[in-house]
């Protein structure tokens, strides 16, 4: 058996949240707009043989602040080609295409995905 592990990155979901600019001394505060560009996961895309497994990784570009731990929840589009566990390792079952998509669990309307084809075992 195989792990691979690749790095890459795709933008999913935009977002605007409100923030708080002080730029003048004793003016009251002003809601100004960031805008998240989504999860990125990585890799974007992979090719694997049936009985690999790949680790892919998911990343939240939170507004400007302190930085949060963010918790994704991970599915597959077909778990009879690739199964993903809770962590983000992926197991490929069969030959296939299947995209495996990163959602956040606080949040799930807000997704990343990638791409993973699945090939025959080699000789």
């Amino acid at each position: 058996m195989k792990i691979f592990a690749a790095i890459g990155l795709v933008g999913a979901v935009l977002l605007a949240c409100a923030g708080a600019d002080v730029s003048r001394a004793g003016s009251r505060p002003t809601d100004t707009a960031c805008v998240l560009l989504g999860i990125t996961i990585s890799p974007t895309n992979a090719v694997v043989h049936v009985g690999d497994t790949l680790r892919v990784r998911a990343a939240f570009d939170d507004c400007p602040g302190p930085s949060r731990v963010h918790s994704y929840r991970w599915t597959t589009t077909n778990a009879s080609v690739a199964t993903v566990d809770s962590l983000g390792l992926v197991r490929a079952q069969a030959r296939g295409v299947v995209t495996i998509v990163a959602a956040l669990v606080d949040a799930p309307d807000i997704e990343g995905a990638m791409v993973l084809n699945v090939d025959p075992p080699p000789p």
